[in-house]
């Protein structure tokens, strides 16, 4: 389904693994830790990096309580040239985010940023020019 969006060249993408919207079975039994209420599957992640330049139309990510590597990040923003807004909700693995404009390889459009909820995040740098 991520490749059929991006075949539509789809403008607004959002992932919403919270338990808010999916029901683990192991809910009922014990309490999760922050990384188990993360959906950890590569899949979602994976295909969005397979598909590169195919979401060059993409102007809004929003992840949430998707597990992500710090690489992750800058990658978006080099695939993504039309994106403004990237929001990041509850990814504890993350622990050091660059965001930088001059790494990017193309003028940043990004407009809005948000990282929340991310404990694990011990640095964040943002460098851009207006």
């Amino acid at each position: 389904w991520i490749q059929f969006a991006a075949a539509k060249g789809v403008r607004r993408l959002e992932f919403n693994f919270s338990d808010e919207y999916v029901i683990h079975p192991r809910c009922q039994t014990r309490h999760l830790s922050e990384a188990e209420r993360c959906y950890t599957s590569p899949t979602p992640i994976t295909e969005l990096m397979k598909l590169g330049r195919d979401l060059k139309q993409l102007a809004s990510l929003r992840l949430h309580s998707v597990g992500l590597a710090d690489e992750h990040v800058p990658c978006f923003l080099h695939n993504c040239p039309q994106l403004e807004e990237l929001s990041i909700v509850h990814a504890p693995s993350l622990s050091d985010v660059k965001v930088v404009a001059a790494k990017v390889g193309h003028a940043l459009r990004l407009k809005h940023l948000e990282i929340s909820e991310c404990k694990g995040l011990q640095h964040l740098e943002v460098v851009a020019s207006f």
